[in-house]
């Protein structure tokens, strides 16, 4: 049964855990000084350190912010109406409507 769900969903064999160091202790089937533990890949140790890098980037970019609001404040923001339809239009086409 577990063959057939791996074949229609493409799931690979899973490797068996590997042991560093220690020897068997007779009768019970484990190392002695045998530990648990986990390596992470490069690609992992890579991920966390940009997941580390994006979080001191802040969400909101206030100085951004405030040169809208004043603009806003003044009378003096205008809107791009036709690149405004033209992204509507294409997150509306890819699906990217923030829901």
């Amino acid at each position: 049964m577990i063959d057939r769900i791996q074949k229609i969903y493409g799931i690979g064999s899973v490797e068996p855990v590997k042991r560093k160091g220690g020897r068997k202790s007779e009768g019970d089937g484990v190392a002695e000084g045998a530990r648990d533990g986990v390596e992470v890949s490069s690609f992992g140790r890579e991920m966390s350190q940009a997941l580390a890098e994006l979080r001191k980037v802040p969400e909101v970019r206030t100085d951004k912010v405030e040169t809208i609001r004043g603009q806003v404040e003044r009378g003096e923001y205008r809107v791009d109406s036709s690149a405004l339809a033209a992204r509507l239009i294409e997150a509306g086409l890819f699906g990217d409507l923030g829901e």
